[in-house]
């Protein structure tokens, strides 16, 4: 398995982790502002002689601010795990690729990278690892 192969994977791997985690952290803030609208929504059915009308006023109109807070929390939740779930399965594609052309392409480019940084720090070696990844690449496209 080649470099940038392996490094696509992981960086996958952690971004579905911190997707997951971001939606999780969402779903958590919701179930938050759930049971505060609740509460509230259970103090403002307090019976008459207990409340007067600004003060169930001021009630129903903070039950209205969380329970907006609530809907839009809702919606940041949905849209996290939904994303959460598109990073998985693009993880899942890549993982299915195993064996097929994306590893080989992926062990292509690294040859090149290599060559490249040979270049650079080796000069003399490079023709040497020029010819054998032209060798490799000739084999693959031989065997597609």
């Amino acid at each position: 398995m080649s470099l940038l192969y392996t490094l696509l994977l992981t960086s996958l791997r952690v971004a579905t982790w911190v997707a997951w985690r971001r939606a999780a952290k969402s779903e958590e803030k919701y179930a938050v502002l759930v049971a505060k609208s609740e509460a509230l929504h259970a103090a403002g059915k307090r019976p008459a002689k207990e409340m007067d009308d600004f003060a169930r006023a001021a009630a129903y109109h903070q039950l209205g601010a969380v329970v907006a807070q609530r809907d839009a929390q809702e919606i940041r939740a949905s849209k996290k795990a939904d994303r959460a779930q598109r990073i998985e399965a693009a993880k899942d594609a890549v993982r299915e690729w195993k064996g097929r052309k994306l590893p080989y392409y992926a062990g292509v480019v690294d040859a090149w990278a290599v060559s490249i940084l040979t270049q650079v720090f080796q000069p003399h070696v490079a023709e040497l690892i020029v010819s054998h990844v032209r060798e490799w690449v000739e084999m693959g496209m031989a065997m597609v």
